[in-house]
Parts: structure tokens; C-alpha cells; sequence
């Protein structure tokens, strides 16, 4: 007859370890104080007690035998508990080690919430703006936080979760910090606070940006009347840009990661300036509810600028260390051509693979909206004509000019962007006419009265005339590739451009504009 095998359960709620035998008197039983209290989270887990004695012994689970359950491997109890269900409560069981020389309990605490991972102080920067918190709770958890810090994901999960928060950008220019505290709590049970999680950011701590925030309370439309006080900021964010040359911003702060480069935002004026002014364009962007009718305009830096619509936001000849962040907000972008100031290749390639069109004479990766000829695009509301220049006469036909109409949502703005072209009429026919803005570099007027004047065999006409291109920070400060400096603009706009058209506007980084549907304003919130 086959023998049928035996199995022993490796589980055990009562077992006993049998040691070689001894006179009672001799026998003895340690257990350190250490041991005899066990705490669990809600996931449970196991923990070993080791058993320190020369007599037999068992384990008897004399309360919460239907969560715990001991194991013992030789010389040592495992004691296995049980994850919490849903909703479940903080228990306590007792687990009792039996031996000739004495018993010893063992409490075995559960607690439904673990703060397994939760700091008591994060501090943040504009750089660093999130943070997390890892618990494990079996009961709902909920938070309580400033208004300036935003939820990434806290929705409860029963289990370990970590919850994750972000206090966005801090575009205070006067306060540099600031702080408040991030509550998490348990939803029932009477909502008692469980833990609290400081939050202190810190803002940006060079002081030039209070000269930029000035600025931007000034007007920037019309050149000959630029008043005093906007002339001594200018001149103020000159000096910071003199003090920043080429090849730390190019061959430096380009490159660095981003902690090098939030230590040279913060040495550098020019520099903070520089981020600041990304961080406020990109929030008030994002949140900018345009009225029907109207544009708004937002100078980014060079000769990038951003518009939106009640319907449509773009961007034409964006460049910035952080321009990638903005694929999100724009529904397409033109690119005059491939000078490094003038293209942002990572927003390119973000927004290529979004489907979203790229218009340029050069970038393939949209290649439906890259053309080497004239041509003409629609896009919703928008409708778009081109023209192929040359930028100087050793570079031909590398150009992409920009004659752009918003539709009616936008106020029927007809808006010429020429990006580096060196003008000559005879390229510019297909973009020809009147128009409400035309965008030019403050760089010369030699070239560019070429397609303003009476003569010019295919003139613009622009109501509004706007000069960009003012401090190009990979320029030399005072020889070639030089900067187009801000106040030599405004030395030049004077007597060249003063009568091509109804107003002139010298924007600095970060400048609102709008466009009403009749004029080109300052925009005022």
C-alpha cells in the first residue's frame, strides 16, 4: 500500500520549540524591553522577536489571533500581521511566549495611518517648486494647504501613497518670501490634524527685478515722449545687461544645470531679470482671459513675442533657456530663421510632436509648414501670408517674413514680423500693404526705410511701429556680433522712424501690449 505523505503547516497560532532537558531551577527565560512592544503600519508586515532561553517554548496569540500570525524558525518568533482593510482602525493585539522559566507578552500595535515619509519643513525655490508626502493610511486622508500651493495629486488611495504638491512660481518682485503650512488630516474619526509640513519659498533675491516690475508700470508706446523716469530704468537694465558679457551667458549659463543657473539668476541681474520675466509672461499667459475683439501681446525677449486671442495663442521667433516650457500654451509658432536668438529648437521638436504647426523656411520636422517659396497658411481664425528674404547679402533667400491677420476675435490685427530680413522691396511683395503693427529690429534704419518709404516699390505701411532686438545677451557689449543697446535704439528711432508711422514703442522683456481693434496700448490689468 503507498504511504500517503505528511505535511506540517508552517503557520502556527500555538508551537513550542523543545530544548535539551535541565533542572527547572537552571532554566531562564530573557526577553529585552525593547522587543516586547511591536508596531505595524496599515500595510502590516512581519517583524522578528528573537527568544533568548535554554527551555522549551510556546506561543499563544491571546488577543487579535485572527490578524496576527506567528511563525517560529528556531530560536525566534515572526510575528506576520495582516494589512488593514479599507476604513479600518487603529488595533492592538497580545501575543503571550510560554517557557519553563516564564511567560513574556508581546503587544502588537497597528496604526491605520503611517507618516512614513512626511518632512516637517521643505524649502522651496523658483526653481524647486514641488514637494511629497508618503503615507500609508487605511482611513481617508485629506489636506488643508495655502492658496498658493496646488494640489498635484492627493486624492486618497487605501495603502502607501505619495502625495504630491506644487507652489508654482513666486513672481513677488518686493517680498522674497514667502511660507505657510500644508495640514494632512483624517477624514473621519472627528478630522483630528495629524501632521503639518512648513512651506517656505523663496522668491528671487536679486533686487533688479524690482526694475523690471517699475518698468512695466511705464508706458512703452511712443519713442519721442519716453518719459524720464521709463529713460532712467532703461538705462538702469542696460547697466545690468553691460555687466553680463558674452560668454557668460552664452557659453555659461546656456549650458549649466539648473542649480548652477539659479545661482548665476541670482548674481547676475540681467540674469534674474532674464527668468523673472519668463516666469511672468508664461503665468500671465496661462491665465489671461482675452476680451473679444482684442490681442494681447507679450514680449518675451530679442524679437520673441507671444499673442493670444479670445480663441488662439502663438508665438513668432520665441528663443529662451526655458522656452520649452510653453508648448503647452501655444497653438503654433512662426520662425523667421535658424540664428540661435531667433529658434528654440527643444519647443520646436515638443510642439512638432504635439502636431502643433511650426512655420519656418528650414525646420523639417513640420515639414507640411516649411516652405522655401512664399507661401500662404490658415490656422482657426488666423490667416497667414510669407515672404523669402535675404538677411544680408552673403545670406540669400534665408529668411521667413511674417504677414499675419488674427480674424475678428482678435480685432482683425494685421501684424508684419520681418525678423532679420535686410529689407530689400523687391522680396517683399507677397507681404506688402498696410498694417496695423510691424515688428523691426532697433538695430539700423538703413535697411529697414528700404520697404517704409513712399518710393519703395513694395511698401509697408504700419500704423504702429514696435523695436525689438535690444540686448541680445549672446552679443558683445561695444564690438561685433554687438548688442543692439536700449538706449542707442531709442537714440535711433528718433529721427529715422518718427514719421513712418502713428506711434512708435520701444517693449522691454516681459511688456504687455493690446491690441483694442483700433490701437496698439499698454495693457493694464
Amino acid at each position: 500500500m503507498k504511504r500517503r505523505r505528511m505535511t506540517i503547516p508552517v503557520l502556527m497560532l500555538a508551537a513550542a520549540v523543545w530544548l535539551p532537558s535541565c533542572n527547572r531551577n537552571e532554566g531562564f527565560f530573557k526577553l529585552d524591553a525593547s522587543l516586547q512592544e511591536q508596531s505595524f503600519g496599515c500595510l502590516g508586515g512581519r517583524a522578528s522577536v528573537p527568544v533568548n532561553t535554554n527551555t522549551s517554548f510556546t506561543v499563544n496569540v491571546a488577543s487579535g489571533n485572527e490578524w496576527i500570525h506567528p511563525i517560529i524558525p528556531g530560536m525566534s518568533v515572526t510575528l506576520v500581521v495582516d494589512a488593514l482593510p479599507e476604513g479600518g482602525q487603529d488595533r492592538v493585539g497580545m501575543v503571550d511566549i510560554v517557557t519553563g522559566a516564564g511567560t513574556k507578552s508581546v503587544t502588537v500595535r497597528q496604526n491605520a495611518v503611517s507618516w512614513d515619509s512626511v518632512p516637517e519643513k521643505v524649502r522651496l525655490n523658483n526653481t524647486a517648486v514641488t514637494f511629497s508626502a508618503t503615507i500609508s493610511s487605511s482611513r481617508r486622508i485629506r489636506f488643508d494647504m495655502p492658496d498658493w500651493v496646488t494640489p498635484v495629486d492627493t486624492a486618497w488611495t487605501s495603502g502607501q501613497k505619495t502625495y504630491r504638491f506644487s507652489a508654482g512660481v513666486y513672481l513677488d518682485p518686493y517680498t522674497f518670501t514667502r511660507s505657510g503650512i500644508v495640514k494632512a488630516y483624517t477624514a473621519d474619526g472627528g478630522s483630528t490634524m495629524a501632521r503639518e509640513i512648513s512651506v517656505e519659498q523663496s522668491a528671487y533675491r536679486n533686487t533688479a527685478v524690482q526694475t523690471i516690475a517699475e518698468l512695466w508700470k511705464t508706458d512703452p508706446i511712443g519713442i519721442p515722449s519716453t518719459s524720464s523716469e521709463r529713460y532712467d530704468l532703461l538705462r538702469e537694465i542696460e547697466n545690468y545687461c553691460n555687466e553680463c558679457d558674452r560668454e557668460i551667458f552664452r557659453d555659461t549659463y546656456l549650458d549649466a544645470g539648473g542649480e548652477a543657473a539659479g545661482k548665476l539668476e541670482e548674481e547676475y541681474a540681467i540674469l534674474s531679470i532674464y527668468r523673472y520675466v519668463f516666469d511672468s509672461v508664461m503665468e500671465s499667459v496661462r491665465n489671461a482671459v482675452v476680451e473679444e475683439g482684442t490681442t494681447r501681446i507679450w514680449m518675451l525677449y530679442n524679437s520673441g513675442f507671444i499673442f493670444k486671442t479670445p480663441t488662439q495663442c502663438w508665438g513668432m521667433d520665441i528663443n529662451h533657456r526655458y522656452a520649452v516650457l510653453l508648448e503647452p500654451l501655444l497653438d503654433f509658432i512662426t520662425v523667421s530663421h535658424s540664428d540661435a536668438d531667433h529658434v528654440d529648437k527643444p519647443l520646436m521638436d515638443a510642439m512638432s510632436s504635439k502636431g502643433k504647426p511650426v512655420i519656418s523656411n528650414f525646420y523639417t520636422g513640420s515639414s507640411s509648414w516649411c516652405s522655401t517659396t512664399p507661401a500662404t497658411y490658415r490656422i482657426g481664425n488666423i490667416s497667414i501670408k510669407t515672404a523669402i528674404t535675404d538677411e544680408n547679402d552673403s545670406e540669400p533667400d534665408c529668411m521667413t517674413v511674417v504677414r499675419l491677420n488674427t480674424g475678428a476675435d482678435g480685432g482683425n490685427l494685421d501684424l508684419v514680423h520681418i525678423g532679420d530680413s535686410n529689407c530689400k522691396p523687391a522680396q517683399f511683395g507677397p507681404v506688402a500693404g498696410d498694417a496695423d503693427v510691424m515688428i523691426l529690429r532697433g538695430i539700423s534704419a538703413a535697411n529697414e526705410v528700404r520697404v517704409l518709404a513712399e518710393d519703395s516699390q513694395a511698401r509697408i505701411r504700419p500704423d504702429n511701429i514696435i523695436f525689438s532686438h535690444q540686448e541680445e545677451l549672446r552679443h558683445y557689449v561695444g564690438k561685433s556680433p554687438m548688442r543692439a543697446p536700449i538706449l542707442g535704439t531709442l537714440s535711433l528711432a528718433r529721427p529715422y522712424f518718427r514719421y513712418y508711422a502713428q506711434t512708435l514703442s520701444l517693449p522691454f522683456w516681459g511688456t504687455q501690449l493690446v491690441w483694442d481693434g483700433t490701437s496698439l496700448k499698454k495693457f493694464e490689468e
